[in-house]
């Protein structure tokens, strides 16, 4: 699976902030550290290997 990363602007400042999204999840999930997405990355390559 594949990790990509986008900036996105913060609601508050308007400043670019990173946001993580894992290719085979749920499409309105992002994470906004690449170690939440790492994980969830592990977590789902876990479940394909099961299934």
């Amino acid at each position: 699976m594949t990790i990509r990363a986008s900036y996105i602007p913060s609601e508050i400042y308007g400043v670019l902030r990173p946001e993580y999204r894992v290719d085979g999840d749920k499409w309105w999930r992002s994470y906004s550290r690449e170690e939440e997405a790492k994980a969830r990355e592990a977590e789902l390559d876990g479940e394909s290997e099961q299934g």
